[in-house]
């Protein structure tokens, strides 16, 4: 008597397909599942990209101590370059100045505005002859100067951080139109 033969295994109902290669697996996990959909969305990612950091924001990287301690040697921010589109810059505005003699933009603090008289007086701002209270200020030194009467479009910008000698700080008067704008990420606001 012959033996039982053995039993089959029963077939499976769905049958695993055959392993995928790497490297024919690389391509569906870069592109998806529809590649030119993934490479038109790449595409105007890319085209946003552009036109915000041309046209919209200005990546500055903090570099020197004038700002401190809002902003710390070596931090990267944004210069919101549509922020004074409908209105005019305020005092107390952290913005972006472009001076031209120097090729380059300088992060600083709006201290006066057009049509005020302004003087250092001990390291306190006095505008119209009265001192402008500067929470944000860092360790004022004596710093006198006689900055005079802004015209009607010029400002007066200037760093925080006033500790260091005067002639080893950056402080100007500048037009209206080389402010650039005001900074993204303002960390010297009240309440934070």
């Amino acid at each position: 008597m012959d033996p039982d033969p053995p039993n089959p295994q029963p077939a499976e109902a769905n049958p695993k397909p055959p392993r995928e290669s790497v490297a024919e697996t690389l391509p569906r996990l870069v592109f998806g599942r529809n590649p030119k959909r993934t490479l038109i969305r790449v595409g105007a990612m890319i085209l946003v990209a552009f036109v915000a950091l041309k046209f919209a924001l200005t990546p500055i990287r903090v570099t020197g101590m004038s700002m401190y301690p809002g902003y710390r040697d070596g931090n990267l921010n944004f210069i919101n370059r549509w922020s004074y589109a409908r209105s005019e810059p305020g005092r107390g505005d952290v913005v972006g100045v472009w001076v031209p003699d120097m090729n380059a933009i300088f992060l600083k603090r709006i201290i006066g505005l057009p049509g005020e008289r302004l003087a250092l007086v001990g390291g306190w701002m006095m505008i119209d002859g009265e001192p402008l209270e500067e929470d944000y200020l860092h360790d004022p030194r004596d710093w006198t100067a006689d900055i005079g009467l802004l015209a009607e479009d010029e400002y007066f910008v200037v760093g925080d951080n006033r500790s260091t000698s005067m002639n080893r700080h950056y402080y100007f008067v500048v037009k209206r139109e080389q402010i650039l704008g005001k900074v993204l990420f303002d960390k010297t606001t009240k309440g934070e």
